[in-house]
Parts: structure tokens; C-alpha cells; sequence
């Protein structure tokens, strides 16, 4: 997982990729990044995908996100979700600020029987961008991470 810091986006060449993308296209192996933005999108999915442990050589790399997410729908599953997101960005990410974390789970919303939706807003410090994604889970163990 790789970032690069600029300080004015406009100044580069736009047909110059920064990094891999998280995401596989289905024409080729891989995408590319060609922003800041992309990228920082690209590595926190990436972070809050990964399991601790799951990264050889980086056993503390990652989120306990996929084991939290199918806990029991306790206020205290809440908390524990939004804590294991913050540490994770704080120590991997620096150069990302959580702004917000909505953790929507059927103990909230009655329509989210075995679902649970977290939506994640984050400042991009170097760029300045505020950007969202959301992470949805539901009973079938389908587990999904979207831009918003």
C-alpha cells in the first residue's frame, strides 16, 4: 500500500499513475490511481479489508472490522466498530482524518433486521478533500466497501 503526498494536485500529469488500485477491473489485472484522493480511498479500503494478522510480515497491519461486524447488535458493538476504525487509519494512515463514523445497525434502525452499515467520512489532509465511503454487511456474510 503506497501514498504519494502532494501538495498541488493540479500540477501533475494526468495520465501518470500514482499506484495499484485495491479494486480488480475486469478487462485487466489491475487499476491505477491516478490521484491522491483515489489512492487514499483505494488504502483505507484496503486497510479496513485486511484482517490483523492476515499480512505476512506485517502481522499488526489491518482492521478487527470483519470480525466485529458480525458480532451480536449490542451498543457496545457500536463503539467497538468505530474504535477498531479509528486506531487502524491513526497508526496506518496518518495523513487521513476520520471525521465521522455512522454505525447503523438494526438495534437503530428497525428495517436492518441482520445488517449492518457503517459510513465513513474522512478528510484527505494533504488534498483537503472530505470524502465518504460505506461499508455494508448482511446476514448472508456479504460484505461490501463503496464510495459515496
Amino acid at each position: 500500500m503506497g501514498f504519494r503526498i502532494e501538495s498541488r494536485e493540479s500540477f501533475r500529469r494526468d495520465d501518470s499513475p500514482i499506484a495499484i488500485k485495491t479494486q480488480f477491473a475486469k478487462d485487466k489485472l489491475f487499476t491505477q490511481s491516478f490521484t491522491t484522493d483515489d489512492q487514499a480511498v483505494s488504502n483505507l479500503k484496503n486497510l479496513l479489508l485486511t484482517r490483523k494478522g492476515e499480512r505476512y510480515n506485517l502481522p499488526t497491519f489491518g482492521s478487527s472490522l470483519l470480525n466485529l461486524i458480525f458480532e451480536p447488535n449490542t451498543d457496545q458493538l457500536i463503539q467497538a466498530i468505530q474504535d477498531t476504525i479509528k486506531e487502524a487509519v491513526s497508526f496506518w494512515l496518518p495523513y487521513i482524518q476520520i471525521t465521522n463514523i455512522d454505525v447503523t445497525t438494526g438495534q437503530s434502525n428497525a428495517t436492518l433486521v441482520h445488517q449492518v452499515n457503517v459510513s465513513i467520512s474522512f478528510l484527505v489532509k494533504p488534498t483537503g478533500s472530505e470524502l465518504t465511503i460505506a461499508v455494508f454487511a448482511n446476514e448472508n456474510g456479504d460484505f461490501e466497501v463503496a464510495e459515496k
